[in-house]
């Protein structure tokens, strides 16, 4: 039994032989002073000052996916799909909860971007103040320095800058304060506290499922403050394992068949995978340059010895920290478990849609970042304790100026999410041989009416990956706003014929040419339409108005009586319609 301890002797243990872990947990936590509420709080506003540009950004990436072209987010009813048909969640996805947090936000705010960007802004803000509660109460020295790298460090610009990403931030929230209220529940017993945390728990679980890991991250928590893990410990996190199941089961079965995966990597190419990763974010979270959506994707070979090199590195790091633990603490070696442990479902041993471009994410360690984060703040707290008062008292001066480095950094990483093309600009300077960023920036250039430009991007594309029917769709397009009419017409009717999905595509493409007035680049698109669809009233009408705008009325007669003979309404429907 450890000898009862007083808040003033716990500078007396670290400095003995005793280790860290044995003082902090044999310290009793004093409450939190005003001062300390203060500073915290004060994250509030130095968040929203480092992602002030957010703050004027518009929709980007998939947004449209997730938010302003959902007709579940946009539909009364909308909200009852999503939490009853898993199938019909945006991007196969079942995070009822998130998309709820948008159908909420359609009805207060439409489309307005600045509404999500504030509450994707504040909810980051106030992670970082839960996280400092979690942390005290682990008694893990620096938690409030813990914090302010949480809230601050430009690694979280990804989840709090994209709309998109509302997932990690509200499942963030919703895991952090789980953990909070089952970590006082395990010292007050107060059974309110625990049936609080199991459904808050079910909240994250329901916001994003990479909080499904929770449970072990608990586990962890528990050894970490008591010093072992016991049978009631296990029966206490047994319904956490149950929810976490159950919600599993529901979201694979909404993701099963959505997505198609053509990666072929045997299990060696994903260990491989899996321990560069590690050592590429543990990287980030000490260097955090450069930044960008979509990494280079690494070239696997197990052939290669070189690449072992992670792996090996994991395994002797890992056994190193079990093996000294009595030495130096548990801390880093629970540090590392829960940073392993929640990135573990995107280190490439389940398949995920972003695998075909990178095998990495900044987004991805939005939690898992915290172990690291709180291993490098108690070692730094514990480090300056040793230090006499006079000289410790300065520490604050390069404390502040880390912070305010990395506030700065994380100014700059937000301004290139504003729009598309500013993003995946940003994105190619690093990156330069990947055809999703000049597709993407395509669409961009687009959305911003820069038509030459955008052109260039798609050609850029398709030197890089021939053949992509949907790139060479969207270059048609944009040529015929650089007035190219002839080679937009040509690329078209080489696609067509190739793929049916293409056909409608074409349609589009006859409607605009004739809005545009040229008639007979459009009647060659309607007649091949034609011939692959016949008797379709619609092209069968267009194809007569083409015609009829020519001068050639003989020729534009026989396709009307032909729509009236289909069906008489819809050549009145037709004929009433503005073609100018």
């Amino acid at each position: 039994m450890k000898p009862h301890m007083t808040p003033s002797a716990t500078n007396g243990i670290i400095q003995s032989q005793a280790t860290v872990d044995d003082a902090l947990s044999a310290t009793e936590q004093p409450s939190a002073s005003r001062l300390e509420w203060l500073m915290a709080w004060g994250l509030l506003p130095l968040v929203l000052l480092a992602y002030a540009p957010a703050l004027n950004a518009g929709f980007i990436w998939d947004d449209n996916i997730s938010l302003t072209k959902c007709p579940q987010i946009r539909s009364l009813s909308g909200l009852w799909e999503l939490w009853t048909n898993p199938a019909m969640n945006p991007m196969g996805h079942y995070y009822p909860l998130t998309y709820t947090s948008f159908w909420l936000e359609y009805r207060l705010w439409g489309l307005n971007a600045w509404g999500y960007h504030f509450v994707n802004v504040l909810l980051h803000g106030l992670n970082a103040v839960v996280l400092w509660r979690v942390l005290r109460n682990l008694r893990i020295p620096g938690a409030l320095f813990c914090a302010a790298l949480f809230a601050l460090h430009p690694l979280k610009v990804e989840s709090a800058a994209w709309i998109t990403e509302r997932k990690d931030l509200l499942s963030g929230f919703f895991y952090l304060l789980a953990a909070l209220l089952f970590l006082r529940c395990a010292e007050t017993r107060n059974r309110r506290d625990y049936y609080a945390s199991l459904a808050l728990s079910a909240c994250a679980m329901l916001s994003k499922s990479i909080t499904l890991t929770l449970p072990i991250a608990l586990g962890l928590a528990l050894w970490w403050r008591n010093g072992r893990f016991t049978r009631q410990d296990a029966l206490r996190l047994l319904p956490f394992v149950t929810i976490a199941a159950g919600i599993a089961i529901i979201g694979l079965s909404a993701t099963y068949g959505f997505y198609e995966y053509p990666y072929e990597l045997s299990f060696i190419d994903r260990c491989l995978i899996a321990s560069r990763a590690l050592w590429f974010y543990l990287g980030k979270l000490l260097w955090p340059h450069p930044l960008m959506p979509i990494y280079p994707r690494w070239a696997i070979d197990a052939a290669d010895p070189l690449q072992w090199l992670p792996l090996i590195g994991i395994l002797i790091t890992l056994t190193a920290f079990y093996t000294m633990r009595k030495r130096i603490g548990r801390g880093p070696l629970i540090a590392a478990l829960y940073f392993g442990v929640t990135l573990g479902m995107l280190l490439g041993f389940i398949d995920y849609p972003l695998m075909a471009y990178s095998f990495v994410a900044d987004r991805f360690q939005y939690l898992a970042g915290i172990g690291p984060m709180a291993l490098l703040s108690g070692a730094c707290a514990v480090g300056a304790a040793k230090i006499p008062t006079p000289q410790r008292r300065m520490l604050w001066i390069p404390a502040l100026g880390l912070l305010l480095a990395l506030g700065a950094k994380t100014f700059v990483q937000t301004s290139y999410f504003t729009d598309n093309e500013t993003l995946f600009r940003h994105n190619l300077r690093y990156n330069q041989t990947n055809t999703y960023l000049y597709d993407k920036l395509g669409i961009g250039l687009l959305e911003n009416e820069n038509y030459a430009e955008a052109a260039s991007a798609f050609r850029r594309s398709l030197e890089l990956s021939p053949g992509d029917a949907n790139v060479e769709a969207l270059l048609a397009f944009t040529l015929l706003q650089t007035k190219e009419y002839d080679t937009a017409v040509e690329l078209m009717l080489k696609l067509a014929p190739l793929n049916p999905a293409m056909l409608a595509r074409e349609a589009e493409m006859a409607r605009r040419l004739l809005k545009f007035g040229c008639y007979r680049e459009a009647i060659r698109l309607l007649e091949d339409y034609n011939r692959q669809n016949p008797d379709q009233p619609p092209a069968l009408y267009k194809l007569g108005l083409c015609h009829e705008r020519l001068g050639e009325t003989e020729k534009a007669e026989v396709f009307f009586e032909r729509v009236r003979e289909l069906n008489p309404s819809w050549y009145e429907y037709w004929s009433k319609q503005p073609w100018d």
